[in-house]
């Protein structure tokens, strides 16, 4: 008989693994807590432009989701956007290219300098820093992204470079970063090429789940296994109970909620799993008409400078000649934590104050938005904190997991902070799981 997995979570790691167990012959049944697919991934439609108010874009160094577009004709809708970059300094903003960072003034000489050593680094290390096995990286998570530049120089490198890079994408802060991930994250930005998707990132994972029973708005209150080695799995929609039968379980939800559904775990799982923390963020954005917003720009608030916000950008919709833009507002993960909580009107006051001083950058005209978009992310991306790499290289190596269970993990705190890393980790896991159920 056709062997039946549930998969735990219906964000692009759960899709991931859904997709490959699908490949495998395996009925598969996603379980989501929320009424729509996607996790981190959030495209909402805004007349005729295609809002992320989650994750953003791919990059080239995506090898499986690549792969993925490529098998499943989603890469005929990839398209790029080239645009500019700048970084906010004593109220004005700078130029942050590679190629106008040595030229203009936004960095002295002494903090210039310091990019060569950090380059380096990374092209020594190049093989190990791997973003489809992060663990690879455990001999680097020595220290974190503040330890490691030193010097007037290193300071200011560290606060108007690398720390607006780890705020504006993840919402951490240095002391909260490892350095192995620094290096990760410099390698994938040398490898460049940023894409998007026409029709919202949200096709993926609805294109992973072709195939898959889906049961969206279901919480999964308890997984529980059974004598004979398969699982009963309860999920609640409102007051009402589904019990579902399982030969193995994907449990691709954020680490927080895994003690709360697996039953059983044993005290090295549980601390694995409890020591793992989330950044915040408030993302805030307004679609205007046709020629109302300046181009596609990112803009980044180092600390230094006292905003709430991590970062601003500035997009609009591909293939038309009078395309909508959109302008969104990051809060940084401090701020994020604290706006969570607050009503919408509280937040959108908030953030449209830390956007003025620098609105005529990005929205030169009057115009009044015709479309506003406000995503809470109370858990937006995994901290990699000094000494993760570490547990990455345990679970990779089958110090997690129990090996004798069909029940197996998958998540971005697995496989790092981008899709590429969430969905091969998704990947993973169903190959894990594979071996375990084939006699």
């Amino acid at each position: 008989m056709q062997k039946h997995v549930v998969v735990i979570g219906g964000g692009i790691a759960g899709t991931g693994a859904a997709y490959a167990l699908r490949q495998r012959g395996y009925a598969v049944t996603i379980v989501e807590k929320d009424g729509r697919l996607g996790g981190r991934i959030c495209s909402e439609t805004a007349g005729s432009a295609d809002v992320e108010m989650g994750a953003g874009f791919i990059t080239k160094g995506y090898r499986n989701l690549r792969a993925f577009l490529q098998a499943t004709g989603l890469h005929r809708q990839l398209y790029s956007q080239p645009g500019t970059s700048g970084v906010l300094r004593g109220g004005t903003i700078n130029l942050a290219t590679m190629g106008s960072l040595a030229g203009n003034s936004a960095l002295s000489w002494r903090a210039k300098l310091q990019a060569l050593p950090l380059l380096l680094r990374v092209l020594g290390g190049w093989r190990r820093l791997d973003m489809q096995a992060p663990w690879r990286a455990a001999a680097y998570d020595t220290k974190s992204a503040a330890d490691m530049f030193t010097g007037r120089g290193g300071k200011e490198f560290l606060e108007y470079v690398v720390q607006p890079i780890l705020n504006g994408y993840f919402y951490w802060t240095p002391e909260q970063t490892s350095q192995a991930m620094v290096l990760v994250i410099v390698k994938a930005m040398l490898l460049g090429g940023t894409q998007k998707l026409r029709g919202g990132l949200r096709q993926i994972p609805q294109k992973a789940a072709e195939g898959c029973k889906v049961l969206l708005n279901h919480s999964a209150a308890n997984v529980h296994r059974q004598a004979d080695g398969t699982f009963t799995i309860t999920a609640t929609r409102g007051t009402k109970k589904v019990t579902l039968q399982a030969d193995g379980v994907v449990c691709a939800t954020t680490a927080s909620a895994v003690p709360k559904i697996i039953a059983g775990l044993n005290s090295v799982q549980k601390k694995f799993f409890e020591s793992i923390s989330y950044s915040s963020t408030v993302v805030f954005a307004q679609t205007y008409g046709p020629n109302q917003t300046c181009s596609n720009t990112g803009l980044a608030f180092p600390r230094a400078e006292g905003s709430s916000l991590a970062a601003v950008t500035v997009s609009a919709g591909p293939g038309s000649t009078k395309p909508l833009g959109t302008v969104k507002a990051y809060a940084s993960g401090a701020s994020g934590a604290r706006l969570i909580g607050q009503t919408d009107k509280a937040i959108a006051a908030s953030l449209t104050a830390a956007i003025e001083p620098i609105r005529s950058l990005v929205v030169p005209s009057k115009a009044a938005p015709k479309f506003t978009h406000l995503q809470r992310w109370p858990e937006a991306l995994p901290m990699f904190c000094t000494g993760h790499f570490q547990k990455l290289r345990t679970f990779a190596q089958g110090g997690i997991e129990n090996p004798g269970h069909a029940l197996v993990f998958a998540g971005d705190y697995l496989g790092g902070p981008f899709m590429e890393g969430a969905f091969t980790s998704g990947l993973l896991a169903a190959e894990r799981l594979d071996r375990r159920l084939t006699p």
